[in-house]
């Protein structure tokens, strides 16, 4: 069986945002995979909880200010690629637990590799955006998705994309 990691977003002052769990598909020093189960509870810090319509793989990169999820219907088609910008993520092995604090830019990615530039839903502040580079945090997602590299790239994703079943 494989580890149920939860994975926490916060807010560029360190408020939590959202709460997920995903089983572990990898886990390296240079990338966490994980696959969010069909109705999977997304918890709110002030809202209840609710089902997630969707089934994740999602990307976690230690060394990266982003991160990608690709997100799958019922049938198990991918219906998009949502990539963040972050400040440098926390794993915590040991009690099975990943943060990310959002920062956005958000993109949203069509499986051809169209991409749409979100609103951004939080402000870093002036010494989070100086002292992570965020802006290259930007352009290397967007350079990744322009490239066809990581999970734009069928040969990375491939292996992971066999883990999506159609929901019975």
């Amino acid at each position: 069986m494989s580890a149920l990691f939860t994975v926490e977003a916060l807010t560029p002052q360190g408020e939590l945002k959202y709460r997920w769990q995903g089983e572990s598909l990898e886990q390296s020093k240079s990338l966490v995979v994980l696959r969010g189960a069909w109705e999977r509870l997304l918890e709110h810090a002030d809202e209840p909880a609710t089902p997630i319509t969707n089934q994740s793989l999602e990307f976690y990169w230690p060394d990266r200010l982003y991160t990608i999820s690709a997100l799958f219907d019922e049938r198990g088609s991918l219906r998009e690629f949502y990539g963040r910008v972050i400040l440098p993520l926390t794993l915590d092995v040991k009690s099975k637990k990943i943060t990310i604090i959002l920062v956005g830019p958000d993109l949203q990615i069509t499986p051809n590799g169209q991409y749409e530039v979100l609103d951004l839903p939080y402000q870093p502040t002036p010494e989070q955006e100086v002292r992570y580079d965020l802006g290259q945090g930007w352009l290397d997602l967007v350079e990744l998705v322009e490239r066809r590299e990581g999970p734009f790239d069928s040969t990375f994703f491939a292996p992971y994309r066999k883990k999506i079943k159609a929901i019975p």
